[in-house]
């Protein structure tokens, strides 16, 4: 029975889960850093407990921010970050969280779903 729920407590945190990041478009030159805003939200009645972001790491890199931590989600709430991106390359490309992994309370699954690029 904890496997279903389990399972099914994943399938919530997935529709329960939104993400907002960083600016629509901007245009960078190397080593220029920027400000760059992420935002997480519960829009569901249930707490998230487990969530860690796995940041684009090939093309920038991210001061201030520590995509190893778990973190969590009450219901209803929000966390804002706002972390200075530094591009390797000159010019216009996706960059930002690019994929988050959940678990679920007991620590028997995990799932790892894909970001949309800003």
């Amino acid at each position: 029975m904890i496997p279903i729920g389990s399972a099914a407590y994943l399938f919530y945190v997935c529709r329960a889960l939104r993400f907002y990041q960083g600016p629509s478009y901007h245009l960078a030159t190397r080593s220029e850093g920027f400000s760059f805003p992420i935002i997480l939200e519960n829009t569901g009645p249930l707490p998230i407990v487990s969530l860690k972001l796995i940041m684009e790491k090939e093309l920038c890199s991210f001061l201030n921010f520590d995509d190893a931590q778990i973190r969590s989600l009450n219901p209803g709430s929000r966390l804002e970050f706002t972390p200075e991106m530094v591009c390797l390359f000159a010019g216009a490309y996706p960059v930002g969280a690019k994929q988050f992994v959940i678990r679920d309370c007991f620590g028997l699954f995990s799932y790892t779903g894909r970001i949309p690029t800003p």
